[in-house]
Order: C-alpha cells, then sequence, then structure tokens
C-alpha cells in the first residue's frame, strides 16, 4: 500500500509504488515514469483500488498523464464514502504515443481541505493497436 501526501487541492501528485512487469515498448525512467520506446496508438487502461485515508465524502481524480499533460479521455474521479472504505476506480481510452513520450499516473484531491490517499492496488496496461 503507498499513501499519497495530496498537500494541495486540485494538484495532481505522481504514484510511484509502480513494479514494471512485462514491459514490451517500454522502458522505466526515474520517478515511475514510462517511456515509450515504440510509437503508436494504444489501448490504455487502468484501475485503482483506494480510500480516502481518513476522509469523508471526498472527491478523488485519477488521469494519465503524457509529458506532463492530462489525457482527458482517460480521466476518471472517485468519492470516498468513509476512511476505511476501500473503492474501485478504472478507465479506458485510446492515447497516441510517439518514441520518448514519458506516462505517468497522477492523483489529486478535488475537495478543501486536502485529504491523503490510501492506495491499495493500481495497474496500468497498454496495448498497441494501431501505428
Amino acid at each position: 500500500m503507498e499513501t499519497l501526501d495530496l498537500i494541495t487541492q486540485d494538484v495532481y501528485k505522481n504514484l510511484t509504488s509502480w513494479t514494471f512487469d512485462e514491459m514490451n515498448g517500454f522502458h522505466n525512467s526515474t520517478n515511475h515514469t514510462m517511456v515509450t520506446d515504440v510509437a503508436g496508438l494504444y489501448k490504455l487502461s487502468y484501475s485503482i483500488s483506494s480510500n480516502g485515508g481518513g476522509a469523508l465524502n471526498h472527491e478523488y481524480s485519477y488521469i494519465v498523464a503524457v509529458n506532463g499533460i492530462e489525457q482527458e479521455n482517460v480521466h476518471a474521479h472517485s468519492n470516498s464514502g468513509t476512511a476505511q472504505n476501500i473503492g474501485s476506480v478504472s478507465g479506458t481510452g485510446l492515447i497516441r504515443l510517439a518514441i520518448n513520450d514519458r506516462l505517468n499516473f497522477w492523483i489529486k484531491d478535488e475537495d478543501n481541505p486536502v485529504q491523503d490517499i490510501d492506495v491499495s492496488s493500481a495497474n496500468l496496461n497498454l496495448l498497441r493497436v494501431g501505428d
């Protein structure tokens, strides 16, 4: 489990508890960043299980960023019910990637006061579907 220390409302923080397996067409860079080795159109899917780290009815956003730019077509939201309630979120979409594009998985708290989030598990999959 990873606790993300979300300090500022509406500011994304990079998920860093990745284990990189079977990276065909990508490599791991610093700061838990995936770097594209093969350009193309990719089907991206992700899932994440988390709880609000003490928050009641807090809204969180999840997004994949490419070169530091939010990819709105793979954006999702969740609302934590209670601090003990673990919820799941998933997203899927198509993104076009060039060689050396840098991918990160970001999370932010959309409510004030800001609450940390406890991430139980996360999964990010990319499948090349075209040139």
